[in-house]
């Protein structure tokens, strides 16, 4: 979780980020005082740094890749698997937790459409946009 500074973090970022790491807490029963002592207990580095394996594991329980959440997030790969591991060994009951905070934008692809081949291999999509024309795109005639 070295690549993000909370220095360089905006405000609106930050708050995000500490909204996403208090809310499981009040899904859980923690009133406004606890979450309050909570978020003062923890430096603003720590409470980026939790709020961001938060995300992660919100994300995993959603059926993202590790390969999109570590590029929509910039997370290193160490860190998608050590949460993962987080969840699947010694919190498994924290997934029901986690679960209601699904984006309704952020739906998984599945792995055997068109647009998952596309992203996995740019170079074959290529060529079969060459010779079949890109499906994303709508066609005017």
């Amino acid at each position: 979780m070295g690549k993000i500074n909370h220095r360089q973090l905006t405000r609106s970022q930050k708050m995000i980020l500490e909204r996403g790491f208090l809310l499981p807490f009040a899904k859980m029963g923690l009133g406004k005082e606890g979450q309050s002592l909570l978020k003062n207990l923890l430096t603003t580095s720590e409470l980026v740094m939790l709020g961001r394996r938060l995300q992660i594991a919100r994300m995993l329980v959603a059926g993202f890749t590790f390969a999109h959440i570590q590029s929509k997030i910039h997370a290193s790969p160490i860190t998608i698997v050590s949460v993962d591991r987080w969840l699947e060994g010694k919190f498994r009951s924290y997934r029901r937790v986690l679960r209601p905070f699904r984006h309704p934008s952020d739906k998984p692809i599945d792995p055997h459409s068109f647009r998952a081949i596309h992203r996995k291999y740019p170079g074959h999509a290529l060529l079969l946009n060459l010779l079949l024309g890109d499906p994303f795109t709508e066609k005017t005639y």
